[in-house]
């Protein structure tokens, strides 16, 4: 039952991420902005998708969740980016 509750949750974001393109792809003139919108979408899913596993990576092996979510919280990315 929990696998099932589970791929109806994945299909259900999926459905909700492809009509929030098809929104966009309809409102957005010019091929370039939408070949940028996807491609922007498709970055922030990655760095969506690395983060959540590396956050679970490290509960996981047992460390402090409050630590954790410390660590990430002193990560000054203004100074990585620059």
């Amino acid at each position: 039952m929990m696998v099932l509750s589970f791929m109806l949750l994945l299909l259900t974001v999926h459905a909700a991420v492809t009509l929030i393109l098809l929104f966009a792809m309809r409102y957005l003139p010019g091929a370039k902005l939408k070949r940028l919108f996807v491609a922007v979408g498709a970055i922030l899913g990655l760095f969506i998708v690395f983060t959540s596993q590396m956050l679970s990576s490290r509960i996981s092996t047992g460390a402090d969740p409050m630590e954790v979510l410390k660590q990430i919280g002193s990560i000054n990315l203004s100074k990585t980016w620059s």
